[in-house]
């Protein structure tokens, strides 16, 4: 049997022990910017594993569960990530547009700065998790009775007036600092 290889962007490719990536374990394992493409992964679990910066495009993972797992950076838009578990993980700045998250249990997760627009979150149970600055647009779906911004959730448009003030006083600092700077001098 062909063991199963993982491609990145880095200079090697990964070497698994397993044909498939589903029905297994993973324990501390390095994906950072692994690429997963319209991989199809069932009734796994993963624990502590780094998939910092990771493409995972078009992927469908189901009945899995990840504890303790870092997603930041990560790019998983218009995938199937339904009914898994997300314990202890890290997503923030993770890109989950167009992404079906229906019916996944969300627990002590932070999706800080998350990228939401476009997707389904039908049914998701979020315990203590947190979505500050998560960008969601009118084409995302929560599960009822969930009001983004209580979860200081920003509609896409309010995002990008956020950003172009954070830009706005970025430059005025960037200013004020050149112009004390040489002043010293």
């Amino acid at each position: 049997m062909c063991k199963k290889i993982i491609y990145c962007e880095g200079p090697e490719p990964i070497k698994t022990n397993v044909t498939s990536l589903s029905n297994n374990k993973f324990e501390k394992l390095n994906f950072h910017r692994a690429i997963f493409i319209e991989e199809e992964i069932n009734n796994s679990k993963f624990l502590n594993i780094s998939f910092r910066n990771a493409i995972l495009v078009g992927i469908t993972i189901n009945y899995s569960e990840f504890i303790n797992c870092n997603f930041s950076g990560v790019s998983a838009e218009y995938s199937n990530l339904n009914n898994n578990i997300f314990r202890n993980c890290y997503i923030y700045g993770g890109c989950f547009a167009n992404t079906d998250l229906s019916f996944c249990k969300i627990f002590n997760t932070n999706l800080d700065k998350t990228d939401l627009r476009g997707s389904k979150l039908i049914d998701v149970e979020i315990i203590n998790s947190t979505f500050n600055g998560a960008v969601y647009n009118s084409d995302t779906i929560f599960p009822k009775h969930f009001n983004p911004s209580e979860y200081g959730m920003v509609k896409e448009f309010d995002s990008m007036i956020q950003s172009y003030d954070e830009l706005m006083q970025y430059s005025k600092n960037a200013y004020e600092f050149s112009k004390s700077f040489y002043s010293k001098k």
